[in-house]
């Protein structure tokens, strides 16, 4: 079933909003979002749901910018407030840490590209790829969005976090070139204080698979 959030209820007809889904069955949710521009979409963005609360978070993508515009969305559907401290891995190489508060039975929105106006320390922020860490007091559900470039925004795309980091992962989707010049990154982040060895193997629709070695830093980010 498809629920359209903006006539379900007229308490949520303007709003910003989280969602929590609970069923008798097992099911799938998935949020999509579109933005309007000259009377019809001219972008939007899409992510799955998490299957369960946690109180730590990974994210490997963000940028800020002229271009792009970077938003890390938490709720806390519990009865307890949550301090939700965001571990920032900058493109300078520097980490900086910063605490939200997230109320209970409620959600809080952080907006990368405004931080550095209110937080000195978070000046690195304002522009580059940065990726994130996200740990919290209580059990949270935490989501990455980024839409671009100016309003209104024409495009854009969401990540659900991922609660734990591992030595593996499987990416189902990529293309190269074509005839709408399409391109793909894969963002890895070193969530240790070691460094490490990625190897990374493409493997295509047709032909044999090709396979990189590549090394990252400690808490660094490589963007392939």
């Amino acid at each position: 079933t498809t629920v359209f959030v903006n006539e379900d209820d007229p308490g949520v007809a303007t709003a910003s909003l989280g969602a929590v889904v609970t069923s008798d069955v097992p099911i799938l949710a998935e949020r999509a979002m579109y933005m309007q521009a000259n009377g019809t979409f001219a972008g939007g963005s899409a992510s799955s749901g998490s299957p369960a609360l946690s109180t730590q978070w990974y994210f490997g993508e963000g940028a800020t910018g002229p271009f792009f515009h970077a938003f890390l969305s938490l709720l806390n559907p519990g009865s307890t407030p949550a301090t939700a401290t965001v571990t920032y891995h900058l493109s300078d190489g520097s980490t900086v840490a910063k605490a939200y508060s997230v109320p209970a039975d409620g959600r809080r929105t952080v907006y990368f590209n405004a931080e550095p106006d209110s937080d000195a320390t978070l000046a690195a922020l304002a522009t580059g790829p940065v990726w994130f860490t996200d740990s919290s007091t209580q059990p949270v559900v935490g989501q990455r969005a980024m839409w671009w470039s100016t309003w209104p925004w024409y495009e854009g795309h969401a990540a659900a976090g991922s609660p734990i980091s591992d030595v593996a992962w499987g990416v189902a989707e990529g293309r190269h070139g074509g005839p709408e010049t399409d391109q793909t990154y894969v963002l890895v982040g070193n969530t240790t204080s070691t460094a490490g060895q990625v190897r990374v193997s493409l493997i295509p629709d047709t032909g044999a698979p090709q396979t990189q070695d590549l090394t990252i830093a400690p808490g660094a980010r490589l963007t392939i």
